[in-house]
């Protein structure tokens, strides 16, 4: 438990379950098909039936009975990309594979907008600037794979540009946002356009106009804008998408206006914005004008507003709500009968989340339950209520359209994990630390759109107008290097052609490596235990193929002797313990080597510097912000520290000393201590004394218990004890049989310490002083210590 609060309190310094984080299956709507009707929302745990390119509804029978479209104009469609930090490439492939394969579609389906939160923003400008510039079927060629590639932790953290609010720098996407500017001012297709929307949220709350009675903070900001082709070598036209129906929700306008505009750069500054996840990335200064009701009213950078954006996902991590905006025409107050919406939730999945956390409830609140079980102190009750009311927010905009729009439940298709991609653990950040996971991530997102497709152009509520959206397969060269990794998954997780000879080769290990180990997951997820005895949730782990083995109590394909999850071994090191067991290397971790346990480490150290390099820059907390960064990487994997710097007291002495180690054998450490004796003399009516004592010894870590929040260590060291009784050694002792005020000697303590918190010391420190000198007695104590340490690597 205590774990578990310490690491709520982590992410909330470090934010690496921060924005875009998402409980499993959170936002998620699915429906059972014919068992049930569905209530709107997947369950918290994740227990939703069936999504993928299936339209929520009341059943199924609401979806055959949905209104064929007109003929007059192709039928609409919106997409709505959530926020997924590093699993945006797993995104980037989805939408790659599926701009790609609408292309023949265009006179039965248009794609009209693209909206997105966080990372979800940033794919959807690309999915726009895609849908009206020239095909580029092969992945590694794409706007998407070229956007994010290069964006890994070890280039967006640049210890020099750290400061007190942010860990990473925006240097390395100014890199890959160059090649989206040439795409975007070298033109697009003349009359193509698409609607981009964006979500963001204000550093400080704005009050709505309305009245001393009516006046509310608003910190959720919603832009809309339309793209226009408009040919070769011509920048496309940008506006601000104002209808008469969004004209009365005053959305803000970006300054995209006048002719000193810069609408690419507001685009850019817009979408650095939306991603700015807080205590990531620094919050982007944007130039806007405030909603009005007029028709025409442009917006200009000279009369803009100025105000700090950071990322959209705090309240509204998928922002389906604008999606439905921009579908409606002209004056609608619904959206038109033949509309279609698809949601690209990069955490719904086709089988259980395992039920853990204070999300997990196993039938609980179901018929005949008790309700959840509460923690009984406050500390835990206050992290389990923080936590899901952060979850809870994220998904305000999901919940908003689909209470303000009935028939969006009968049009709302989402996509669906069915496996599950490398960047999704510790909430969905972990791709940026290797980019073999985002490319086997963008490459699984290109699986799982296919076949999206293949069930969306057989359903019923589409009638036929995705006949021509046929697979890239069956009308572009699929045979370049480029496919390769693509046609290896869907012949490991789909069974097309031969996984032996399609996945054959060195540089396709890694994809057969994650894919294992993605296979792995699913059966620790589906162990009966964890999959819980919920009516729902076993019907989802039955039904899919791989779950449904794991609960007859069958292992992974060649899972090897240690394959399970052991009782005390958190998720993330297990899976980077069977990533390194299926032969993958990390090199952007610096280990080149298939040793997961050694790359776990190296993460760990990552994570730590990251916190460091923050905690270093918040003034006089830095001290206390240390501790929490250090707590932050100790969650993950307890490492010693290198050097502690301490003060103890304890009765007549006070100790100044030093601990250290190295990082081939951490748990034994060298110690040098300085001590002062006899100083509390100097302040009564007794002879005074003093003593300087320098101490040399060893320290043995017996134990960290709780993540490392408790050391415990024991240890030898011993000295010299120089005494002013004798001119520090350079003179006689006058009275050697004095056992209060000793002369110079030596000294030999043993000690035990337990250091909570990497912070306070507590020690007890046995003692004993030989005689030197004739008619001096032995001499031993045991007394108690505290005090204060400060620690670096």
């Amino acid at each position: 438990m205590l774990g578990r609060v310490v690491g709520a309190w982590a992410c909330v310094f470090l934010l690496v379950g921060g924005v875009g984080a998402q409980p499993p299956g959170a936002g998620g709507v699915a429906s059972e098909g014919d068992e049930a009707p569905v209530e709107g929302a997947e369950t918290a745990d994740g227990s939703g039936e069936d999504a993928e390119s299936s339209p929520t509804g009341e059943d199924a029978a609401a979806a055959d009975e949905a209104p064929a479209p007109p003929t007059e104009r192709p039928r609409p469609l919106a997409i709505t990309i959530s926020a997924a930090a590093s699993m945006g490439a797993y995104e980037a492939g989805y939408l790659h594979y599926l701009v790609e394969a609408l292309r023949p579609a265009r006179e039965q389906v248009e794609l009209r907008a693209l909206v997105g939160t966080s990372a979800g923003c940033i794919n959807a400008l690309l999915g726009a600037l895609a849908t009206c510039a020239e095909p580029t079927p092969a992945p590694t060629e794409s706007l998407f794979w070229q956007s994010w590639m290069p964006i890994g932790a070890d280039r967006l953290h640049d210890p020099e540009q750290v400061d007190g609010i942010h860990v990473f720098t925006r240097d390395q996407f100014d890199v890959a946002t160059a090649a989206v500017e040439r795409r975007f001012r070298g033109g697009l297709e003349p009359g193509c356009e698409v609607l981009v929307g964006a979500s963001v949220t204000r550093v400080r709350p704005e009050t709505l106009p309305g009245g001393d009675l009516l006046a509310m903070p608003r910190m959720t900001e919603r832009f809309l804008l339309r793209v226009t082709g408009r040919g070769a070598n011509r920048t496309p036209a940008v506006a601000n998408h104002r209808p008469p129906h969004l004209r009365a929700l005053a959305l803000p306008r970006l300054a995209v206006d006048g002719p000193t505009a810069d609408p690419f750069g507001a685009l850019r500054k817009l979408v650095y914005a939306s991603s700015a996840f807080p205590g990531g990335f620094a919050p982007q200064a944007v130039r806007y004008c405030p909603g009005t009701d007029e028709a025409d009213a442009p917006c200009t950078p000279e009369e803009a507003r100025v105000a700090p954006f950071l990322d959209g996902g705090v309240f509204d991590s998928h922002p389906v709500g604008l999606a439905t905006w921009a579908l409606r025409d002209g004056g609608a107050d619904a959206l038109p009968e033949d509309a279609l919406l698809l949601l690209v939730n990069p955490v719904l999945r086709s089988y259980p989340a395992p039920l853990e956390g204070p999300l997990a409830q196993d039938g609980a609140n179901g018929p005949g339950g008790e309700g959840p079980e509460l923690p009984d102190t406050m500390l835990p009750y206050a992290a389990a209520v923080l936590e899901g009311f952060g979850y809870s927010a994220m998904t305000i905009g999901l919940q908003e359209a689909l209470a303000h729009e009935p028939a969006l439940r009968e049009r709302l298709f989402m996509s669906r994990l069915d496996q599950p991609p490398a960047s999704d653990p510790l909430s969905m950040f972990l791709g940026f630390f290797e980019e073999r996971f985002r490319r086997y991530d963008f490459y699984l997102g290109m699986v799982h759109a296919r076949r999206a497709l293949d069930t969306a152009r057989g359903h019923e509520a589409v009638h036929g107008d995705l006949d021509a959206a046929v697979p890239l397969e069956e009308r572009v060269d699929v045979s370049g290097p480029g496919w390769r990794p693509y046609h290896c998954l869907r012949a490991i997780f789909d069974g097309v052609g031969d996984a032996d000879a399609l996945c054959a080769g060195d540089a396709l290990a890694p994809y057969r490596a994650l894919a294992a180990t993605s296979r792995d997951r699913i059966y620790d997820a589906c162990q009966p235990e964890r999959v819980g005895s919920d009516p729902a949730r076993r019907r989802l782990a039955e039904r899919h193929p791989d779950c449904a083995r794991a609960l007859r109590g069958e292992a992974p394909p060649d899972a090897g002797a240690r394959w399970a999850r052991g009782e005390d071994e958190a998720e993330l090191a297990w899976i980077f313990r069977r990533m390194g067991h299926h032969g993958l290397r990390f090199p952007d971790l610096g280990v080149d080597e298939p040793d997961g346990e050694a790359a776990y480490v190296a993460f760990r150290h990552r994570i730590a510097a990251m916190a460091t390099d923050l905690a270093g820059e918040q003034g006089l907390l830095t001290p206390l912000a240390r501790v929490i960064a250090q707590t932050t990487a100790d969650e993950l994997a307890y490492v010693p520290e290198r050097h502690d710097l301490y003060l103890q007291l304890g009765g007549v002495v006070g100790e100044l000393g030093w601990s250290f180690t190295g990082r081939g054998v951490p748990r034994l450490r060298g110690t040098f201590a300085l001590e002062a004796r006899g100083t509390a003399s100097l302040l009564s009516a007794e002879p005074s004394w003093i003593g300087v004592a320098p101490l040399l010894g060893f320290e043995v870590e017996l134990g960290a218990p709780l993540n490392g929040a408790l050391q415990l260590r024991t240890g030898l060291r011993g000295g010299y004890v120089f005494s002013s009784r004798d001119d520090f050694g350079g003179g006689e002792c006058a009275d050697p049989q004095d056992r209060s005020r000793p002369c110079s000697r030596a000294v030999f303590q043993a000690t035990a310490t337990a250091i909570a918190a990497h912070l306070v010391r507590v020690a007890l420190v046995a003692e004993w002083v030989p005689p030197f000198r004739d008619d001096e007695r032995a001499l031993w104590s045991v007394r108690p210590e505290i005090g204060v340490q400060y620690f670096w690597d």
